[in-house]
């Protein structure tokens, strides 16, 4: 299991953090856009995103859960292994956040606790006059063991029994 990150991290301590070349360190852009809104998140990407990040395509699980081994390739691929701490971001103009909670649930889910969402997101980090680039890094694809926790999902029959009792879950 991997050692906890904090939830959120700034656009300034990430900035920092990326200025010490940390190895064992991924930045993932997972934006998603409803198709009503006209926007390609992976075109997004290729023009402009943050230094050193990959792009993780978080639409390919919006209806549903990747395998245990799906997933670990996924992020594997990307640069994320057991002990690497991740970072997603999205670039949601209005909330910096959308598809960022989602990321990050996936992998505590998948038993890695050592991930942050990136507080405002993209629009945050250009805000404050940070490097962008339209450079992919080329990363050393990593091993990520995923182990899902099951307590960490409720299915339909959970919630419905839950309604039938008229309890709240708490874990």
């Amino acid at each position: 299991m991997s050692s906890r990150a904090p939830p959120l991290i700034t656009a300034s301590t990430l900035k920092e953090t990326l200025k010490t070349k940390h190895t064992n360190f991924q930045v993932l852009d997972v934006s998603f856009h409803m198709r009503t809104f006209n926007r390609d998140a992976p075109a997004e990407f290729a023009e402009k995103h943050i230094p050193t990040a990959q792009f993780l395509q978080i639409d390919a699980y919006l209806e549903t859960l990747p395998t245990p081994e799906q997933f670990g390739e996924d992020v594997g691929k990307l640069g994320v292994g057991d002990d690497t701490h991740v970072v997603v971001y999205d670039n949601n103009p209005t909330f910096g956040m959308f598809s960022a909670p989602r990321a990050w649930w996936l992998f505590r889910y998948y038993g890695h606790e050592n991930v942050s969402i990136l507080d405002g997101g993209f629009p945050k980090w250009e805000e404050a006059g940070y490097e962008t680039t339209d450079v992919v890094d080329k990363v050393e694809p990593k091993t990520f063991k995923a182990n899902p926790n099951a307590a960490l999902l409720r299915t339909m029959a959970d919630i419905d029994a839950n309604i039938e009792k008229k309890q709240v879950y708490s874990h």
